[in-house]
Parts: C-alpha cells; structure tokens; sequence
C-alpha cells in the first residue's frame, strides 16, 4: 500500500506540470512569507514548531504550487512520519494525512487540517480511527540555528513531433530550494547545486538547462509517419521526469537533504529513488554515517534488523524474507538523522522487490548509545 501512496503521489505532481503548447516552459518563484500577510504563496517552505496533544512535535513542509510535502516527528520520539497531501481549497485551508510505513495504506489515517495566519498554521490534527481531535497551532520558526528557504519549480515540455496530432511528448518539473537569509547561505546553495547537478549562478537557467538535459535523450523510436497509428503512439511514449529536492532535518547547524527523483522512460512502470545528504554547517563538510557511529557493522546491523522488525510488524523470530530478499539487513550509506536517531532509508530493488516502495529504518541513539562519535554527541546534546 505504501507504493501506492507514492506514486499516487508522483502521478499528482506530474499532472500539474502537463503542457499543452509544442514546447513551453512555466516558472514559478517565491520568497518566504512575511509574518504580517496571511496569504500563503502558492510555493514555500516552512520549518514549523508545536504540539499535538501536549507533546511537541517539528514539521519540515513544502508547497509546490497545488501540492504540498513533507513529514513531522515527535520530539520525545524522533521516528519520521511523512505526510500524504489531501487537498488545498480556495480559501487556504491545507489537508494533508500521516503515512506510516507500515499503516500508509489505511483510509482513515491522521490527518491535518490547517489554515495560514500569517505567524502559523492553525487548526486541527484528528485520528478518525480512534475518535480523536486536537486543536493545533504549527509556527514557523528558525531560532534552533536553522536556515530558511524559498522554493523555485520549472516546468517543461518538448513533443517529438511538433505540431503533429498524437505526437508523444516528454515532460519535466524540477523543484530546488535556494537558501536565504542566513550567513550559511552560499554553503548551502554551492551543496544545493552539486546535489541537483545544477550549473551556473542564473538558477531559473540552471533549472531549464537540467529539464534539456532530460530531453536531450528523448527518443521515442518511432517515425512521424507512424504517429497515423494510435497504437504507436500510447502513453508508453510520453516520458516524465520529477526532481524535487525537500529537508528531513534543519536545526543546531545540521541540515539534512532528501532529494527524489522519478523517471518514466517506456516500459512497464517507471523508476524513483530518495537520497539523503547530511551536512555540518559549522564544519562546512558533509557528513557520513562514520561521522555519527563508530560501531562495528555485525553490531549495527542487529539493531538495524532489530528495529525493522518493530516497525514492519514482524515478529522478532520471524524471517526478514517475508519483505526483504534475504534475510540480513545491513546498513548502507543513505542516512539521515534528528535529535532522537538515525535513519536509513533503502531504495526500491535495493533489498526488496519494486512494489515494496523505498524502505525505512529507524535507529533511536539509545541503541547505538556507547558508539556515538563524541563530537556529534556533544553537539546533539545526547
């Protein structure tokens, strides 16, 4: 259920981009909202603080014109809930649901109902199932050494036949976010370019010449004269890429990148991956998962395999098998982290079958307690 969660959600990202001239291009830019207008711009992101039910929680959210991301954790907590957009009405009012990985698929799951005033998010966080509502109040602050961003999305379109009716064509939505408004800025901003393979100063360029680049290997296979043909030109033909590039963690000079990409290129389905990339900003350096636990592999991997478990429903002596390949889990390089563990994420095919989706596991520092690199803890305050 959790993969159909995501492409249901790619499939809704990629209709907005759909253009209907033989070659168009659409930016959209914009800045933070200012805390006196309570208008909420149509692209942004929001690093938000509150509670739900007395207990705080942080939210990284983005809005890409008619869709909005992101996910939240429990501080007392720390494993990451992504968020399942819903719907946005005229009058502001954002719906977006909790996906559990291993209850993504129910319904009824938590949902969020809010409102922008200006300084915050307000308004409802309600549990269906279990007859639950709280009020809520989600504000937008970058007190704990975090740094803000705006949002800038293109999106482009080339027919292989240009003018010719049922021409297949291929589409591409790039969204990046640019850092603003912090002495890190430049840092981030060169980081942000390496990661999304972007070149040059002009960003809305850059964003054009990396929707080209995806053209550029556009071929379809198959002639004008075969376009009299409905069978040949189906949908298999119409290519679609997506890079969005969003944040799992920014507080204490950290900042953590999660970047997808998807592409369908012909062919049964298409292919996304999700990639973590950690930063120290203090340091200016990235950081690996050696820069965050110093432990042998045997016994990270038992936690690892220890926590998938837990979180996927499996009972502790059950075989890894019944989700996974093989019946091993060992940790790989595509980490992220907050203020209560460690995540390792795994991409489709990576340990498990394509309708698996992308694999998370989370691993609270408590686990890892006695091999925590002293440097991190101490700027973690573990």
């Amino acid at each position: 259920m959790k993969r159909l969660h995501l492409l249901y959600g790619i499939a809704a990202l990629l209709s907005f981009a759909a253009c209907t001239e033989s070659k168009q291009t659409t930016t959209e830019t914009t800045t933070a909202v200012p805390a006196a207008e309570a208008k909420l711009d149509s692209l942004f992101y929001k690093h938000l603080e509150g509670s739900i039910a007395g207990k705080a929680i942080v939210m990284e959210l983005i809005r890409s014109t008619d869709y909005a991301t992101g996910s939240y954790y429990y501080r007392d907590i720390g494993i990451p809930i992504k968020l399942q957009f819903d719907s946005i009405a005229p009058n502001g009012e954002l719906r977006f649901s909790e996906m559990m990985w291993s209850t993504s698929g129910n319904p009824k799951a938590p949902q969020f109902i809010v409102k922008w005033n200006g300084k915050a998010f307000t308004g409802t966080w309600k549990d269906e199932d279990k007859g639950k509502n709280f009020p809520i109040v989600l504000t937008e602050t970058y007190a704990k050494s975090s740094v803000p961003f705006r949002v800038m999305k293109v999106i482009d379109s080339v027919y292989a036949f240009p003018g010719k009716k049922n021409s297949p064509q291929a589409k591409a939505t790039i969204q990046t976010l640019i850092a603003e408004a912090n002495p890190n800025s430049r840092f981030v901003n060169t980081q942000i370019k390496s990661i999304m393979q972007l070149q040059g100063s002009d960003w809305n360029k850059a964003l054009k010449a990396s929707a080209q680049r995806f053209f550029n290997d556009y071929d379809t296979g198959i002639s004008e004269e075969d376009l009299n043909d409905p069978e040949l030109a189906r949908a298999s033909m119409n290519y679609e890429s997506l890079e969005t590039l969003g944040v799992r963690y920014n507080e204490k000079d950290f900042l953590v990148f999660e970047a997808m990409n998807f592409a369908y290129t012909g062919g049964a389905h298409g292919n996304h991956g999700i990639t973590f990339t950690c930063f120290d900003l203090k340091t200016k350096r990235r950081l690996k998962l050696k820069d965050i636990v110093n432990i042998d592999s045997a016994g990270l991997q038992r936690q690892i395999e220890k926590r998938f478990r837990q979180q996927y429903g499996l009972a502790p002596g059950a075989s890894l098998k019944e989700i996974l390949f093989d019946d091993f889990l060992a940790a790989n390089e595509n980490v992220y982290f907050n203020d209560k563990g460690i995540g390792f994420l795994y991409n489709p095919y990576e340990i498990a079958a394509y309708a698996a989706g992308e694999l998370e596991v989370f691993v609270p520092y408590t686990d890892v307690r006695g091999f925590i690199v002293p440097a991190f803890k101490q700027r973690m305050g573990l």
